[in-house]
C-alpha cells in the first residue's frame, strides 16, 4: 500500500532553484487494474504510471493501493532522473505496508525491470536496504537495521538525493515525525543513471 503522496524535483544546469516537477497524491479512484493506462492522469503535473508487467492495482481514498502476489514495481515515465553535470534530483514517496513481513519501497534510475535502484524496509522488521539491479543481477548496498522495527500499516516516507551520476544518498523518517529509520549516504556504484522513479512492493 502506498501512500498519497510521490514527488519528483530537479535542479537542473544554470538554475539555482528547485523544480517539483511531478506530484500525485492520488486524488482519484480507480478500481483494480492491470490497465496502466487507467492509472494515468491528464492533470498537468501528474505522474504517468506505467508497471513492468500486469499487475493489480487501486487508487482509493487518496492511496495508490497494491494486490499482488509477487513483486511488482510501477514507475512515473513522464521524466527521466538525471543527475550530474550540473543536475540533480530528488525524489520522494510516503510508502507503508499491510503484511507483515512484506518489503516495500521505492525505485529511482528505472529503464527496465532489469536496471534500477530500490530503496526499501521489511514491515515488523528492523531491516532496510539500498539494492541495484543490473542486468538482473541483485547487489546489496546497504543491508542495514533501524533502531526499532517498521511498523506495520504506519507510513514511512523514503527521499533520495542525488548530484552524482550513478550516486546518491537517502534518508527513512516516520511520516508526521522527525524520526529517522534509516539513511545511507553516497550509495550507487553499479553504473544506473537515468531512467524513471517510482514504487515497489
Amino acid at each position: 500500500m502506498k501512500k498519497s503522496i510521490i514527488a519528483i524535483s530537479m535542479l537542473c544546469a544554470g538554475s539555482a532553484a528547485w523544480a517539483t516537477l511531478v506530484v500525485d497524491d492520488f486524488d482519484r479512484y480507480v478500481a483494480d487494474t492491470s490497465d496502466t493506462s487507467a492509472l494515468t492522469t491528464n492533470a498537468p503535473g501528474y505522474a504517468t504510471w506505467t508497471q513492468d508487467t500486469a499487475k493489480n492495482w487501486q487508487i482509493s481514498g487518496n492511496y495508490l493501493h497494491s494486490h499482488l502476489s509477487a513483486p511488482g514495481l510501477l514507475y512515473d515515465n513522464s521524466l527521466v532522473m538525471s543527475s550530474g553535470g550540473g543536475d540533480s534530483f530528488t525524489f520522494g514517496m510516503d510508502v507503508a505496508s499491510k503484511v507483515s513481513g512484506a518489503w516495500a519501497g521505492v525505485l529511482f534510475n528505472y529503464t527496465d525491470a532489469n536496471n534500477y535502484y530500490l530503496i526499501r524496509f521489511k514491515s515488523d522488521s528492523a531491516t532496510y536496504q539500498a539494492i541495484s539491479y543490473k542486468g538482473g543481477n541483485l547487489t546489496v548496498l546497504a543491508n542495514a537495521s533501524a533502531a526499532s522495527n517498521f511498523t506495520e500499516d504506519l507510513f514511512y516516507r523514503i527521499a533520495v538525493t542525488s548530484d552524482t551520476a550513478d550516486r546518491f544518498d537517502f534518508t527513512i523518517t516516520e511520516v508526521g515525525t522527525a524520526t529517522v529509520f534509516g539513511s545511507a549516504t553516497n550509495r550507487g556504484g553499479s553504473g544506473l543513471t537515468g531512467g524513471y522513479a517510482g514504487a515497489y512492493v
